[in-house]
């Protein structure tokens, strides 16, 4: 039999025969009241967590326990989700005690979801981890368990936690099933009544356009679509209702390829689907197939930040290419201001690691990094392109001489070994997109990579803009 059944039930379990396997599991359910109010608690025993209706659990209620009672500078794992990128979940354990400044986090981007540490309070162990579950060491058995889980309930209330860790507030991803519900309900609500207002269609990986032919909503679909559009996979289901999110799951957007006319790569729509949705004064945002709650202040702080930052005043010609590759020939080509550096990388810091230096620099100094509109990890790849190369090209004499000898005329460096004078620079993040606005119209989570990206390279000097460059939509 487990050893839970004698340790923690003492003797209260000697008659259940299915007990008697080493692979027993279980679940207590225990009620304390606090102020008049019944507080439940289930403890799990061998894998009886699985037993357990998700709907029941108070969402992070180990994460918020665990911060208010670990020390805030011995703390030894964490578990984050970096929001920005598609599915980049880690988890990162020092060798020694540590703050949590030392793993690196990005209090904007990444997402923290469960914490171990030293708990600074007697009676609680010595190691305490949280995310929704709340576990740790004690000597409790059944006789006495009541009075430690008022402990619990006491730690998690606290607002501790805030001084060290509030910005863990600003986003939550939503796990309760019967929330997910709600939203995808309103989500079909939306799209049964075709009220699209922040809500839209992006590839939600990244593509090689210039093998792109272009995308189908159904199979029997003759002709293709050149970009991805909620208002064309709408328009050929005008008839439909949508009762059940599922219905939106096993739809499909399909790729083809332009070189062999065969699929390349197919989505469920429902992960193509972006959408910002507010509910009871609360944003939800849906992004790659997952909802998130954002803190509304959050939202403000982000849009506030996106809406100031200056559009380029460059010049640059409407988009009606087959592929980036083709536009920044072109543009090229017809302005003897640019330099065309698409697609050619540059070796840095020993090994195999390369990298594109921009897609296309003026004669001004002008840093152009250029991207066909897609969701959040387009975006993001985008601006984090942006950072590496601006990066590089400060503080690394090797990748400033490998990239000289890729310049010619004007753009050649006269010292490339000396540090550039970064005030002359300026990088500007040009998205391609048909939406009629001078400012692009990205996903909440791109413009929290941009704000992050924006930050970083003005601290090397940089002058950062946007251009929303013009793409004529092919029917």
């Amino acid at each position: 039999k487990p050893g839970w059944v004698g340790d923690f039930f003492l003797d209260n379990l000697s008659e259940i025969e299915t007990l008697k396997t080493s692979s027993a599991k279980a679940v207590l359910l225990s009620k304390i009241n606090v102020d008049g109010k019944d507080i439940r608690f289930v403890l799990s025993f061998g894998m009886g967590r699985y037993m357990i209706n998700k709907d029941a659990i108070e969402e992070r209620f180990g994460l918020i326990t665990a911060l208010n009672t670990i020390t805030t500078k011995c703390i030894r794992t964490i578990e984050k989700n970096n929001i920005a990128a598609l599915s980049k979940l880690s988890r990162e354990q020092m060798s020694k005690d540590s703050e949590i400044s030392e793993f690196g986090i990005d209090i904007e981007q990444d997402l923290v979801r469960a914490v171990t540490g030293k708990a600074k309070l007697s009676g609680f162990g010595t190691i305490v981890s949280g995310a929704d579950s709340f576990c740790l060491t004690v000597e409790r058995d059944i006789s006495n368990i009541l009075e430690f889980l008022a402990k619990c309930y006491e730690q998690y209330q606290k607002k501790d936690y805030q001084e060290e860790f509030g910005w863990i507030d600003q986003i939550e991803e939503i796990k309760k099933p019967t929330l997910i519900k709600r939203l995808d309900d309103l989500l079909l609500q939306r799209l049964n009544n075709r009220e699209l207002n922040n809500i839209w269609m992006a590839a939600p990986e990244m593509l090689d356009w210039s093998d792109v032919k272009g995308f189908k909503y159904l199979v029997r679909q003759e002709d293709f679509s050149d970009d991805i559009s909620l208002e064309r996979f709408l328009e050929d289901r005008k008839a439909e209702v949508w009762t059940d999110i599922a219905q939106i799951k096993n739809k499909y957007v399909r790729v083809y390829s332009a070189s062999t006319d065969g699929e390349l790569n197919r989505w469920s729509v429902h992960k193509c689907i972006y959408g910002e949705i507010h509910d009871e004064n609360k944003l939800f945002v849906i992004n790659n197939g997952k909802w998130y709650q954002i803190n509304n202040d959050f939202v403000s702080k982000v849009n506030e930040y996106y809406e100031s930052i200056p559009l380029s005043d460059i010049v640059l010609p409407d988009y009606n290419h087959k592929s980036e590759g083709e536009y920044n020939k072109h543009v090229k080509d017809n302005d003897d201001s640019f330099l065309c550096l698409d697609a050619n990388n540059i070796s840095y810091g020993g090994g195999h690691s390369k990298i594109e230096f921009c897609d296309l620099l003026s004669s001004d100094c002008q840093i152009l990094h250029l991207k066909k509109y897609g969701g959040s990890s387009v975006l993001s790849h985008l601006f984090f392109q942006g950072i590496v190369s601006g990066e590089l090209f400060v503080t690394d004499p090797e990748f400033r001489k490998n990239l000289n000898k890729k310049l010619i005329k004007q753009w050649k460096l006269t010292r490339p070994e000396a540090k550039p004078d970064i005030s002359k620079y300026e990088i500007i993040y040009g998205i391609i997109s048909s939406v009629d606005e001078d400012r692009p119209h990205i996903p909440f989570f791109s413009k929290v990579s941009l704000k992050n990206a924006k930050r970083r390279l003005e601290g090397f000097g940089y002058s950062v803009k946007l251009k929303k460059i013009t793409a004529i939509t092919q029917n």
